[in-house]
């Protein structure tokens, strides 16, 4: 009878992990995920990247984000916390409007600065209205400070938290910007990225919670291939 109910428990395991058709951890993660969409494997703009100073270019765009506090729907979808955002927020890249769309969680961070990586990386996903995709990261460190002024990571395992979307206004400034990819399968190109030089401070009993749920779910940093670096000084 035991030895039914183990069975029957792990080909439900299998069963979730099929449908979920992929996942974080293998050594050749990206020719696994190519079992799903090739691009993961043979893209030549594949994110994420390390962001070298050393090697980006001089750019002068013009980046404006127009945010306001609102409420976002919390989901697992087995990957990360997604909080899809149901208010009308939108950033202006050179005069283009991106509108966002949700925002989700990686630890530790996917990107790299020099070769550092950071504890946490937040991103914030935006669609103009012909479907093209902008990906806005932000970095976060640790430090003793109990304040939470974002509201990430409160509410993670509730239906709808308030995230305090017009904090991220205080950061904007001085950024990385690159054409890349998803992080994740299908792993598609051609999606614009904007890492701030600020970051965000938490401290670390409030990025607990979700490490305890997602343990090293990020996609490792991929060699630049056709990719161009830039960095902007607003």
């Amino acid at each position: 009878m035991k030895r039914s109910i183990v069975f029957i428990l792990l080909l439900f395991l299998f069963s979730c992990e099929t449908k979920r058709g992929w996942h974080y951890g293998k050594l050749d993660q990206n020719q696994e995920w190519s079992k799903t969409s090739q691009e993961c494997a043979r893209g030549e703009h594949q994110s994420p990247i390390d962001l070298s100073t050393g090697r980006s270019k001089r750019l002068d765009s013009k980046f404006k984000i127009n945010y306001h506090d609102s409420i976002a729907r919390v989901e697992n979808d087995g990957h990360t916390i997604k909080e899809s955002i149901k208010e009308l927020n939108y950033v202006v890249l050179d005069s283009k409007k991106y509108f966002l769309k949700q925002l989700h969680f990686h630890t530790h961070s996917e990107h790299s600065l020099n070769g550092i990586y950071y504890p946490a990386e937040v991103h914030f996903v935006h669609q103009d209205t012909n479907g093209n995709l902008l990906v806005l990261g932000i970095f976060i460190e640790l430090n003793n400070s109990k304040e939470n002024n974002f509201g990430f990571f409160k509410n993670i395992n509730k239906r709808e938290t308030l995230v305090k979307l017009s904090k991220i206004q205080s950061l904007n400034g001085s950024h990385f910007y690159y054409n890349g990819s998803l992080t994740t399968p299908p792993c598609t190109e051609n999606v614009e990225w904007i890492i701030f030089d600020q970051h965000i401070s938490l401290n670390h009993s409030q990025l607990e919670p979700f490490k305890k749920m997602f343990k090293n779910n990020y996609r490792p940093v991929n060699e630049l291939k056709k990719h161009q670096l830039f960095h902007s000084d607003l």
